[in-house]
């Protein structure tokens, strides 16, 4: 059985990370925005406006 998952909460951060590694900069950014400890998903969404 294949469910959809339908996202109920949108959270906006923004953070910034300098390092050589591509990877380790990416990780210091997760960092700076305070959401290291997170599982990040990509997903496409389309906000409507407010009618």
């Amino acid at each position: 059985m294949i469910t959809k998952l339908i996202p109920r909460k949108v959270l906006f951060v923004s953070g910034v990370g300098t390092h050589p590694e591509h990877l380790e900069s990416f990780e210091v950014a997760l960092r700076d925005a305070g959401i290291e400890k997170f599982n990040l998903v990509t997903g496409k969404f389309d906000l409507a406006p407010k009618m």
